[in-house]
């Protein structure tokens, strides 16, 4: 009898070193197959065919590309690094609020992009109420802004700042 329990124990302990075995060998496979599989699609190249342009904007698509580092047919690489350098170009021109890109459409190797825009208002024309035209030009001069700048939320933050200290210092405040 007990060599009948050391029999199924031993045949218990044979399957979980088989079943071990299995698993290690099947890990093993899985792994070489991933790397095989990233080693090849790393290495397929897309080619840029075209992008479309979305949003309220005044810029066209040749200068878009230009800012973002990217020319219709160029190679790019699948994890799209050169579209992610692209767009921070893009943002750190400071002349948008709102940058999406988005996959329109992948045939073959050529890949298709929609960019939607949206800029940043842009300043037409500021005047001043109440104040004489001595403390207006005064004014002016501190804030520095132009005629056709880009209105950002920092700009009119540090505008408002500017102007408060102005009163301030001169005791209206």
């Amino acid at each position: 009898m007990n060599t009948k329990k050391e029999k199924d124990d031993l045949e218990k302990q044979q399957n979980r070193l088989q079943v071990k075995i299995f698993k290690i060998i099947l890990i093993f496979f899985l792994q070489c197959f991933f790397v095989i599989a990233q080693d090849y699609q790393t290495s397929e190249k897309l080619i840029l065919g075209d992008i479309e342009i979305l949003g309220k904007h005044t810029i066209n698509k040749k200068s878009i590309l230009s800012l973002m580092g990217l020319t219709i047919g160029q190679k790019i690489s699948p994890s799209k690094s050169e579209i992610t350098t692209g767009v921070k170009m893009l943002w750190d021109q400071n002349l948008f609020s709102d940058i999406q890109i988005w996959e329109k459409k992948k045939e073959d190797k050529i890949i298709i992009l929609e960019i939607y825009l949206k800029a940043f208002p842009v300043l037409s024309k500021f005047r001043f109420n109440g104040i004489k035209k001595s403390e207006e030009d005064n004014l002016r001069e501190e804030l520095r802004l132009n005629i056709g700048m880009s209105v950002t939320q920092n700009i009119i933050n540090t505008s408002n700042k500017k102007i408060e200290k102005y009163f301030v210092e001169k005791g209206f405040l």
